[in-house]
């Protein structure tokens, strides 16, 4: 059976026009909200039809309610399921063109107190001031979170973690005054407090941290460690980015650094093997230290850009995947295309990627809201 009219089959392929798409999507938030009662199929169908009568001016074509019936088994068990899911699902987002892939705008990001209680970082403004139990979180005109402890010397630690999703970054001043930014699907769980000279955080994905040089009680420097499941570090006073994601790597911008290729948790003080030292503008990564020329190409994240030279496509799929919330397949024969340059990370995803395809001998299109990006065909 074939019914080409059916505004809600076209929707969920993607080949409804701006009109058609704005009018679906303002009768499924009217009629299918979360927790309201389900609808009937008769209701669904005599809403769409009336939803297909406001599209076409009026005109409804004649119909066999039996064939709406055998539709609607299908589109209410399969399409209405998947509208649902896209609606309240804001983390996976359904797109119907390139054009919908547009730069974040927000920081996606969100902060969990001790107790579990999530705020997002969105919704504090610069000069809000959260109250918890026993410290307050501020937002600064810089846009980093800010600690202010109100408690006695307490010896309980007491951990906050920041997550990001995709598209996502984020900022926060730790309270022995060291900097971290998060990028984009990662997690720092870190103490309100540093407490018995130990100065401590865990990261999963990537961050860049600028550390505060303290003295312990001692009078020498105190490390801050800075630990993942896979790799942990070890510093003093220093300038670095580490991305503990599959490739494990850490630049080292300013000072130096102790690494560990074993994991380590935040609250366990394990001992664990620092036995490789970097010093500035070099890289470690799968057992090897390299010197690079621009280490600034590390934290492009923290500074609003793609720097492209040197990469392979394959690479930048992975970083676009992560800035955009797509899935990116790069096609046969270019994952080890290297690319060179820079680009803003506020562009649109087929603005960015045309800018690519001036460069690359690419080509690239949005299919079952994944983004393929194959080798150009050639005018024989």
């Amino acid at each position: 059976m074939k019914i080409d009219n059916d505004i809600l089959r076209r929707y969920t392929q993607g080949k409804c026009s701006s009109q058609e798409r704005e009018l679906v999507e303002q009768w499924f938030n009217q009629y299918y909200r979360e927790g309201a009662e389900e609808i009937s199929g008769a209701e669904f169908l005599e809403k769409m039809v009336s939803l297909d009568a406001r599209v076409r001016g009026g005109r409804v074509r004649p119909f066999s309610y039996w064939k709406w019936g055998v539709a609607a088994a299908i589109l209410l068990v399969g399409m209405f399921t998947i509208l649902k899911f896209n609606f309240f699902r804001s983390e996976e987002v359904q797109f119907f063109a390139l054009e919908d892939i547009k730069a974040p705008l927000s920081s996606n990001a969100i902060v969990v107190l001790e107790d579990n209680t999530e705020y997002s970082l969105d919704s504090i403004r610069v000069g809000d001031t959260l109250s918890a139990k026993g410290y307050l979180i501020t937002k600064l005109s810089t846009g980093e979170l800010h600690y202010i402890n109100n408690t006695d010397d307490s010896d309980a630690v007491v951990y906050n973690t920041l997550k990001t999703k995709s598209g996502g970054i984020a900022y926060v001043k730790l309270s022995d005054g060291s900097l971290a930014w998060l990028n984009a699907n990662s997690e720092l769980v870190y103490p309100i407090d540093f407490k018995q000279n130990a100065r401590e955080v865990q990261l999963k994905g990537e961050g860049y941290f600028e550390i505060a040089k303290v003295s312990a009680d001692n009078g020498e420097h105190q490390p801050f460690f800075v630990r993942g499941d896979k790799q942990s570090i070890k510093v003093l006073g220093t300038k670095f980015n580490a991305n503990f994601t599959e490739t494990n790597t850490t630049a080292l911008l300013e000072g130096r650094v102790a690494i560990a290729d074993e994991g380590s948790k935040v609250g366990e003080y394990k001992d664990v093997q620092y036995a490789t030292h970097i010093s500035p503008n070099q890289v470690y990564q799968n057992g090897k230290v390299r010197t690079i020329e621009n280490i600034e190409k590390y934290i492009d994240w923290k500074e609003g850009y793609f720097d492209l030279n040197g990469l392979t496509l394959y690479d930048l799929g992975t970083k676009l995947s992560n800035w955009y919330g797509v899935d990116i397949v790069v096609g046969a024969g270019l994952d080890k295309h290297r690319l060179f340059g820079s680009i803003n990370r506020g562009k649109d995803l087929k603005e960015l990627l045309g800018l690519v395809a001036q460069t690359a001998p690419i080509e690239f299109n949005l299919n079952n809201n994944k983004v393929y990006i194959n080798k150009a065909k050639t005018n024989k």
